[in-house]
């Protein structure tokens, strides 16, 4: 049975630790020796927090008391190697009698390290976007976000997909988002024309302009700025 029990162990694909009851470890298999960096006698009689990064001693104590209760642990930590190196495990913790629990685990260092970039990648982003969001809706310059409507190549509408409150103070308009700009106003291809010819002609060059235009429908001047 024992024999067994050893060939199991060293064939299992994951890495293998048992303790007793306070927390020293008793057995192990190849791979947990080969992921920490230990021999066989220098990890036998070890605690587990000497295995384990300072940042993850205190969580791991409570975990240990809580197994003694619930009987099984599944959580990450981060283990130190005998070199000092840091490894990033998913570690699960079974108490198997009241003299003896085991763990299994397995790397997930660059599955962790990924999760960090991504997490920090979408903290950046969301700062990123609540700046953006800051300064439009602070910015004095009114802003106009649309969507060109084109029919047999010429420019015949456009849609709002966003604007600023300064749009809405310096031309009046209200609620326009997701509104047809001949909606707004039906004259428009005969009272200002240019609006739609400049707009069209900048979202299929990619070139941007930038004049002064009187726009009749609302009866101001205004310097406008139109890019794609």
């Amino acid at each position: 049975i024992e024999s067994d029990y050893r060939v199991y162990l060293e064939h299992a694909p994951v890495a293998f630790l048992a303790a007793n009851a306070e927390g020293y470890f008793i057995d192990c298999n190849g791979l947990a020796l080969e992921l920490l960096g230990y021999s066989r006698k220098e990890l036998l009689g070890r605690h587990f927090k000497d295995v384990l990064a300072p940042k993850d001693l205190e969580r791991a104590f409570r975990d240990f008391s809580r197994l003694q209760i619930s009987g099984s642990v599944n959580e990450e930590y981060t283990l130190l190697t005998a070199n000092g190196f840091k490894v990033e495990v998913s570690l699960r913790s079974v108490k198997i009698d009241k003299d003896r629990l085991i763990a299994y685990f397995y790397d997930i260092t660059e599955e962790a390290s990924l999760r960090r970039e991504r997490s920090l990648a979408q903290a950046s982003l969301s700062e990123s976007e609540a700046r953006y969001r800051t300064l439009f809706e602070n910015m004095i310059n009114a802003y106009v976000h649309c969507r060109v409507v084109f029919e047999d190549g010429k420019p015949v509408d456009w849609v709002y997909l966003n604007v600023n409150p300064a749009f809405e103070k310096q031309t009046g308009l209200k609620n326009v988002i997701g509104k047809k700009l001949t909606e707004i106003f039906p004259k428009i291809k005969t009272q200002d024309p240019y609006l739609l010819e400049i707009c069209g002609r900048v979202a299929r060059t990619g070139m941007p302009h930038m004049r002064e235009n009187y726009v009749a429908q609302l009866g101001k001047w205004f310097s406008i700025s139109y890019f794609s």
